[in-house]
């Protein structure tokens, strides 16, 4: 993960690409992702799954 990471800047991205690949690398799982919160509200929401 850390190669998958590092040098990006685009911040939506590190927690994209950590999710797709959780979501690759882990059996029985159809979903894997992160909310993003700030002052008590989820501001973003970013995630990859199986439909």
């Amino acid at each position: 993960m850390q190669h998958l990471l590092e040098g990006e800047t685009d911040w939506p991205a590190n927690p994209a690409n950590a999710s797709a690949l959780l979501l690759m690398q882990m059996e029985d799982i159809n979903w894997a992702g992160f909310y993003i919160w700030k002052k008590e509200q989820v501001k973003q929401n970013i995630d990859w799954g199986e439909i």
